[in-house]
């Protein structure tokens, strides 16, 4: 019988790497390494050919200690092997659960709706944009509605819910069409239909200027002193196809800018001048200027104008404003002490303070 430490010999037809492994050899294989490594030489189980051919004891160190690692690996993989193999049974299908019985549905609300979507086309900047929609309630249960959009430039009024089975009620989406381009949004329905819970009504068109400014739609100063007087022109370019007379609404407080308006070409081309009155306020200064049209579909054009502005300070207030608050800065130069002193106030950009002597004790 072979002792803890030593193999069975290599005429025995059950040596080899598998068998070993699957034995429980590899215990004695692995402290048999160990010792072998240690020593330099040959253990017990050299005997065992087939290992004995495959790891040499006169090599290096490094070059032994791979070899064995890798017979290591081999007799580790072909136990897993093993393993798998006698414990991969395959399940009963009687021990696997049955599928719940469906229970039967009971009654269910089910939401009808007028139009899926809101296509409103090309209208012009400030023309009302809405539709009306209806709801019908075609299931056997209340059913609940509630709405929300994308964004605050479309609006959608509150069905009424609950709303009981047969019955109906309606909503509407407005659009405000005071920006210029193509609109695309989105107002969602939601419900407790189990069929629809979510309805999504994509809400898309084009607003079109009636009149295009040049150089820009608005008038905007920037950087300007509280004392600043400046100004900036407009020219407005008729685009609805036949003239439209634009008079200055009267009444209007501008705030801290003067308006003049003046017609260039009759119901074609205008000119608007913004400028600004002293002492403008410290940050934004804001105004709308309101141009009525004499149409009934777009009653008015509002054109926007602002500025921004800081305050004034004298200018060695304003170079120097750091300078109040954390002292005089630092000279780069002496911004870290030198080595092999000791660091001095000037080396922090402080500035020498005479030093208080200790009163003497009075014995």
């Amino acid at each position: 019988p072979a002792t803890p430490y030593q193999l069975p010999h290599p005429e025995n037809p059950t040596c080899g790497i598998a068998p070993f492994a699957r034995r429980g050899y590899w215990v004695h294989l692995r402290i048999a390494i160990i010792n072998g490594m240690g020593k330099g030489r040959r253990h017990r189980w050299a005997g065992f050919t087939g290992l004995e051919d495959m790891i040499d004891m006169s090599r290096p160190y490094h070059v032994r200690f791979i070899v064995l690692g890798l017979v290591l690996g081999m007799c580790s993989l072909s136990w897993a092997q093993a393993v798998l193999e006698s414990g991969d049974t395959q399940k009963s299908p009687a021990t696997q659960p049955a599928p719940a019985a469906s229970q039967p549905a009971g009654p269910s609300p089910r939401l009808e709706l007028s139009a899926t979507e809101f296509d409103f086309g090309v209208v012009w900047k400030g023309t009302p944009a809405e539709r009306e929609f209806t709801v019908k309630n075609v299931g056997e249960a209340p059913l609940t509605l509630s709405v929300r959009s994308s964004c605050g430039c479309t609006v959608a009024t509150k069905p009424k819910t609950p709303l009981p089975p047969g019955e109906s009620t309606t909503f509407k989406i407005s659009y405000k069409t005071t920006t210029k381009g193509k609109a695309r949004k989105t107002v969602t329905l939601m419900t407790n239909d189990p069929d629809q819970p979510q309805v999504k009504i994509p809400v898309h068109g084009e607003v079109k200027p009636l009149f295009t400014g040049n150089p820009q739609e608005t008038i905007f100063f920037k950087g300007l002193e509280s004392n600043s007087q400046e100004s900036m022109t407009i020219k407005l370019e008729n685009q609805y196809g036949s003239p439209v007379p634009l008079t200055l609404k009267k009444g209007q407080n501008f705030g801290r800018f003067e308006i003049e308006f003046k017609e260039i070409e009759k119901g074609e081309k205008y000119e608007l001048t913004a400028t600004t009155k002293p002492p403008l306020r410290n940050g934004a200064n804001r105004a709308t200027v309101m141009l009525e049209t004499g149409l009934k579909e777009m009653p008015k054009v509002q054109i926007q104008i602002s500025s921004s502005s800081a305050a004034n300070q004298p200018d060695d207030r304003r170079r120097h404003s750091h300078a109040l608050i954390l002292g005089p800065p630092p000279r780069a130069e002496n911004r870290l002490p030198k080595r092999n002193r000791r660091a001095s106030p000037q080396d922090y950009g402080q500035p020498n303070r005479p030093a208080v002597s200790a009163p003497s004790r009075i014995a």
